[in-house]
Order: structure tokens, then sequence, then C-alpha cells
């Protein structure tokens, strides 16, 4: 998977906010921003699905 800057502020906010308010969050990133070489909006996408499904099996156990 590959890291953005953007990827470090990104989780530290999405862990803040409560998971309906997600989507939101990821479409509020940008494509591209002056730091990164990727697309920050996809990388951050990617991260959000993933903690989603590390969530939903946490709480089916």
């Amino acid at each position: 998977m590959p890291t953005t800057h953007c990827l470090s502020d990104f989780a530290k906010r999405l862990q803040k906010l409560p998971a309906a308010e997600w989507k939101t969050a990821v479409e509020s990133m940008p494509e591209k921003c002056e730091r990164c070489t990727v697309n920050c909006r996809q990388v951050c996408a990617d991260y959000a699905r993933v903690q989603w499904r590390m969530a939903g099996r946490r709480v089916k156990r």
C-alpha cells in the first residue's frame, strides 16, 4: 500500500469521527497535493476501507 504525507493526518481525523462520516472525510481529501506523489484520496479511501473491515470483524466476535 502506498503512503502519502496526508495519510497520518487523515488517520487521526478518522479516529475521531463516527463511521457514518467517514465517506465525507474521504471525499474531502485532495486527489493531489503539493507534498504527495500519489492520489491522496485513493490512498486514504483504501486505508478507511481496511479500517472499516477491521472494525466490523471486531464487533462480530
